[in-house]
């Protein structure tokens, strides 16, 4: 989840609190390196 800068704090806290067990919320260098080490996109080149 993407949360904006004008996103309200009550607002976000609602979001993450239905989320439910399956989900953890981590800071975002955490998040990086997760995302890293599985990548799921493919490079294509344009001919």
């Amino acid at each position: 989840m993407h949360v904006r800068e004008s996103s309200e704090v009550a607002r976000v806290k609602r979001i993450c609190d239905r989320l439910g067990a399956d989900f953890e919320i981590v800071p975002l260098a955490i998040f990086l390196k997760k995302a890293g080490a599985n990548p799921t996109f493919k490079e294509k080149y344009m001919p």
